[in-house]
């Protein structure tokens, strides 16, 4: 499998050459990162990501197959600390290398998942906050992205309280950026009506 992606970054035209080729290597690595054994779906995650980095760079047509393949890994493997971890690391590294690459294609499903875990904000930890924080700088970050985080940070910092720099900076960063859109303006009225609704629970306590 190491092979194969070595030959692809140092000779593409080896495996670009036929149509079928690429779309083949792809699934290699697609069912690899699916296995059963950790230390293989590691592997492939792993070469998946240097690939990506290269395509992205190059403006490669291969690099969106590999990036969704890798979305859809994530949210397959979000209960899972090691992978999802493993992976939220891996493409802070990509967004923080590829300023053109499209974040809503992770972000959609990643929040979603976020938003639908049992409990949102037991689910969430270090690398989660530092991979936010760095979407926070990304220019392709849009509003209504921007504000599906500020709405997951808002809470977990009002509930739970750790992390508080790192949320705080995080939270500063988007509503600088997207202040005077009219995303910013609802969230803002929702988050003061959903804080007195808490402080109301709380007083009458």
């Amino acid at each position: 499998m190491c092979i194969r992606d070595r030959l692809w970054l140092h000779f593409p035209r080896v495996i670009e050459g036929s149509a079928e080729h690429p779309d083949v290597v792809i699934h290699i690595y697609q069912r690899a990162a699916r296995d059963k054994l950790v230390n293989l779906q590691i592997l492939a995650i792993s070469i998946l990501f240097k690939l990506l980095g290269n395509f992205v760079a190059e403006r490669s047509p291969y690099a969106l197959p590999i990036y969704k393949s890798l979305t859809f890994a994530l949210v397959e493997n979000y209960q899972r600390p090691l992978l999802r971890e493993l992976m939220l690391s891996n493409f802070k590294a990509t967004f923080s290398h590829c300023n053109s690459i499209p974040v809503n294609i992770l972000l959609d499903p990643l929040i979603r998942q976020i938003v639908d875990s049992e409990d949102v904000l037991a689910s969430l930890g270090l690398p989660e906050f530092e991979f936010f924080a760095c979407v926070a700088q990304h220019p392709k970050l849009s509003p209504g992205n921007g504000v599906q985080l500020l709405d997951i940070l808002a809470k977990f910092y009002i509930h739970v309280q750790t992390f508080c720099g790192c949320t705080f900076r995080s939270f500063f960063a988007i509503s600088s950026r997207f202040k005077s859109t009219d995303d910013f303006y609802d969230f803002v009225s929702q988050l003061v009506q959903y804080t007195l609704e808490i402080y109301c629970e709380n007083a009458e306590k």
